[in-house]
């Protein structure tokens, strides 16, 4: 007798057994029961131990046939599943066929309707782990705020805008262009308009508001 655990399409415990999918029904402290989930009327129950998946007893007689493919598309399901939340660089389509391949399953027997609920389900599973989208400016700017750096990404930023500084007070001092007389307060003024100047600068390329 062949038993995985493995969960339901809402995320909660499930087990398969001989290619029968049973959702967990009831926990008490020395024991789980599970009740197939393929149809209502199914009466087939299993109990396991509560913290092991030996099979204490059970009722295994179902009322329908077994159904290998649609046991075979739910194990791809949460593997593709699974796979999607922990490598959320990967595409959809390469995951799913990486993961069929691994688990001997066809992607010719997955037909269209199946194909789309699994990357569906993929995308969702995606969302749990990934920030949220940002829809306006102001959340673009905390998303940013909140990028850890890399290694060495901190220092060049540094350096890259100490030097963009020293340009900066090169091309004042430049237009001050040996003008002479009355220095320090012109120095002053001229370092405020470059104050007034790089601020413009960025209200033009809606890096702040007004």
């Amino acid at each position: 007798m062949e038993i995985t655990l493995s969960q339901t399409n809402r995320g909660k415990p499930a087990l398969i057994v001989d290619d029968f999918l049973y959702r967990l029904k009831t926990t008490t402290k020395a024991t789980r029961i599970w009740q197939c989930s393929a149809k209502k009327d199914c009466t087939a129950k299993i109990t396991t131990g509560s913290d092991s998946l030996d099979i204490l007893h059970g009722y295994t007689i179902h009322s329908h046939e077994r159904d290998v493919k649609k046991t075979q598309t739910h194990t791809l399901r949460q593997a593709c599943k699974r796979r999607a939340a922990e490598d959320t660089c990967e595409r959809p389509r390469k995951i799913l066929v990486s993961e069929a391949r691994r688990d001997g399953t066809s992607i010719q027997r997955v037909d269209d309707r199946n194909m789309g609920n699994i990357r569906r389900a993929m995308w969702f599973e995606r969302r749990k782990v990934l920030p949220k989208v940002p829809t306006n400016r102001k959340e673009a700017l905390i998303a940013l705020e909140g990028i850890q750096p890399r290694d060495g990404e901190e220092e060049e930023e540094e350096e890259e805008e100490e030097e963009e500084e020293e340009e900066e007070e090169e091309e004042e001092e430049e237009e001050e262009g040996g003008g002479g007389g009355g220095g320090g307060d012109e120095v002053e003024d001229k370092s405020c308009n470059g104050n007034a100047i790089r601020k413009h600068v960025r209200l033009e390329i809606g890096l702040i508001e007004t």
